[in-house]
């Protein structure tokens, strides 16, 4: 065995180990496992280092429990350093460890690094070939894993009855201890070195707010939610009856056509195929006629041309495959008679109301992915609960990505929507309380603008859409006031009905009148307002509302006339991007743009005329790209944080006032968050989740922003 690795296996071995390594003022730690689950899977073993003394704690998935480990571990004077930590801190929090004082290797190194690489390469071994220049062998890991049983009348060596258990492999052999102490020795250089980038790019407020997160993080994974799977039965024999429909429905309209089509294509290629079948055969009989005599080079020739000239022997299609986007794709075009490149939404969805079978595709489609989400029932775990993975650093703006479920595709508003959310439930004796911010968006845009226009009108209560479109179409707020709310036309809401009609034209407002008009116009500017911090285009205004590009390109120029603050911001932040291939928001996170094209300047520059035309497309493709997202990353990001920062609050106050572990938050999706809460103490920690909701955003946007967050209080998970 290596020099200074040790092999843990009693509490004699752990109080040496405790005595060498309790001086330290920083330890790296690690874990193997014997699977991702930490309810259903067990620890098999602990790796602690200070680099110059490496020990390993063997616990082969017994109650195994190290009194004198855990006093290093819960030592917060002690900074203890792992790769992804809140899946060790699961992990050690089972086997009965406290554990204080972390810093997690694979968050900081995706907070320094944002952007420059692919998901893959922020993981241990890359980041220590990035950092250190030594390269990791990981090859010995496969070798710990191996099939214990084949069948279900066994047990495996944690005694639990499974025909498939796969295990880490008991044996601690000489290179199993060196493969799992080589990866812990080298996380106190990555720290080092991490901590020194972050104060020299200045990004110890992102990293604080993140590494103080992991722990919320983890304790929301561990605590796992309920599933009602009595009412998620009855969702999915209804989202199943929609499919079916929807399926019966698309097929009768499709079916008949493409199969006519199909036949034809088949009566063509037959008849083809059966003429070389004939030609093929007058070659070969001819040929046969000269059996025992040597072919001349010439009849030879002849077979091999009749044999080369076989097309594919057709095949009669006598169904159509909805499943198969070839088959619905030349379906569509043959029902429509247009040309449509794909099947995708975004493809379809503009000609929805043109064409009824397509507006039953887009809701099949819906209707489908959430039949899909009624899987999640086999995702739970032996404790019969949920416990979702969230990765804190999932996506480049910061927000939270998660799986088992996906919370961010789950539809927030439609009726379908809730009804599959209202299938999360807290425990018996515990409810759900909720919250979310309302435009907070609009709000930072506002505030990182400088736009007091709009900041006021946030503040006054108005309807904010509304108040845009008075402006652009310079009429009285009230008189659009009155129209949507009572009916009422006056000669200014006339005003506004014609200006609208000479400006643009709308094919999805066509034949409406009044109230319902006005309706329409004023979620096409609720678009454009929110879709400012997405990066929507006018294209993609278009292709949404099915209108001409130009229609909204002109309501996006005018929308900027009302908010020029807005526009200079964005022009700003998508320059700078350009400039300086990254961006960085409001809390000081940053991200880069890593791109392979080079710059549209050098592209100019080339000598040779068709690369410099390849060359000067891909770099105008790559600027759009960074432009858009560059344009809206300071605010996406910077909501992020917020909602970060007010998760961090409100878990330091219900620590702080001693509620328990099982209480606190279990969900965060988007800027909204979900604690299961006991009954008693419902009304001080929505207290508490509302102040922290509104403190967050005052430390981050300032003190001149007032929130009033509201609390909602729950049997179940609503919006």
């Amino acid at each position: 065995m290596k020099e200074n690795y040790y092999l843990v296996t009693n509490q004699a071995e752990d109080r040496e180990a405790f005595k060498r390594l309790s001086n330290s003022s920083i330890l790296g730690l690690d874990t193997e496992t014997s699977g991702l689950s930490f309810v259903d899977d067990n620890l098999w073993s602990i790796q602690v280092s200070n680099k110059e003394l490496s020990y390993l704690y063997v616990s082969n998935g017994e109650d195994r429990f190290y009194p004198f480990l855990a006093q290093l571990l819960k030592n917060k004077d002690i900074l203890k350093v792992a790769h992804n930590m809140s899946f060790d801190m699961k992990f050690l929090w089972k086997a009965g460890y406290e554990i204080n004082g972390t810093w997690c290797s694979y968050v900081a190194e995706n907070i320094l690094e944002c952007g420059k690489y692919s998901d893959g390469n922020y993981g241990l071994k890359p980041t220590i070939e990035r950092r250190l220049k030594i390269e990791l062998d990981k090859s010995i890991r496969k070798d710990f894993y191996q099939v214990y049983l084949k069948k279900p009348s066994q047990k495996n060596p944690l005694g639990v009855l499974n025909p498939s258990y796969f295990g880490i492999n008991k044996e601690w052999t000489q290179e199993r201890i060196e493969y799992a102490l080589d990866d812990v020795k080298y996380l106190i250089d990555v720290y080092e070195l991490q901590a020194k980038q972050t104060s020299k790019e200045m990004l110890d407020r992102t990293m604080y707010l993140e590494q103080e997160l992991v722990p919320v993080t983890a304790r929301m994974e561990y605590r796992g939610i309920r599933l009602d799977e009595g009412k998620l039965e009855v969702f999915r024999k209804k989202m199943e009856q929609k499919v079916n429909a929807y399926y019966s429905s698309i097929s009768n309209v499709l079916s008949a056509p493409y199969l006519k089509e199909k036949a034809k294509e088949y009566k063509s290629s037959i008849q083809e195929y059966r003429e070389w079948e004939r030609y093929y055969k007058d070659v070969s009989s001819a040929n046969n006629k000269r059996e025992g005599r040597k072919l001349s080079e010439e009849s030879k020739k002849a077979r091999e041309f009749a044999k080369n000239l076989k097309p594919p022997k057709p095949k009669e299609v006598v169904e159509l495959n909805l499943d198969s986007p070839a088959q619905l794709k030349e379906a569509l075009n043959i029902v429509t008679r247009r040309q449509f490149e794909s099947t995708d939404k975004k493809v379809l969805a503009p000609f929805a109301n043109d064409y009824p079978v397509i507006n039953d595709l887009l809701e099949l489609s819906k209707y489908g992915e959430l039949l899909k989400f009624c899987k999640i029932k086999e995702k739970l775990s032996s404790d019969n609960l949920l416990h979702p993975t969230f990765n804190q650093v999932g996506t480049v703006t910061g927000r939270y990505s998660s799986s088992d479920p996906n919370g961010q595709n789950i539809p927030a508003r439609s009726e379908e929507g809730k009804e599959f959310r209202a299938c999360f439930i807290p425990k018996e004796g515990y409810k759900f309380i909720s919250a979310d911010y309302s435009a907070i968006e609009l709000i930072i845009i506002a505030v990182a603008s400088g736009s007091t226009t709009l900041l006021e009108v946030l503040k006054s209560g108005k309807d904010l859409h509304l108040y845009t479109l008075s402006k652009m179409f310079r009429v009285s707020y009230d008189s659009l006031f009155k129209l949507k709310n009572d009916g009422v036309v006056s000669p200014d809401a006339q005003a506004f009905l014609r200006r609208v009609n000479e400006t643009v034209y709308l094919r999805a407002l066509a034949g409406k009148f009044h109230r319902e008009f006005l309706e329409g116009m004023r979620d096409f500017i609720k678009t454009i307002t929110y879709g400012l911090a997405y990066g929507l285009s006018s294209f993609g205004i278009a292709q949404k509302f099915n209108c001409l590009t130009s229609s909204a390109d002109r309501l996006v120029r005018e929308f900027f006339d009302v908010y020029p603050d807005i526009k200079r911001y964005l022009d700003h932040n998508g320059a700078r991007a350009i400039a300086t291939k990254s961006s960085i928001n409001m809390n000081g996170r940053r991200r880069y743009f890593n791109t392979s094209a080079i710059s549209l300047q050098k592209a100019r520059e080339l000598s040779t005329a068709s690369l410099r035309i390849s060359a000067m497309a891909e770099a105008r493709k790559e600027e759009s790209r960074i432009l858009r997202q560059g344009s809206n990353y300071p605010i996406q990001s910077t909501c992020a944080d917020i909602i970060k920062l007010a998760m961090l609050l409100f878990d330091n106050k219900l620590r702080k006032n001693g509620m328990s572990g099982d209480e606190g938050i279990v969900l965060s999706i988007h800027d909204e968050i979900v604690a299961a809460i006991k009954e008693e103490n419902v009304p001080i920690a929505s207290e508490y989740m509302a102040s922290s909701m509104a403190n967050a955003a005052t430390q981050i946007l300032g003190s001149d922003v007032e929130f009033d967050v509201k609390v909602k209080v729950s049997d179940c998970w609503e919006k």
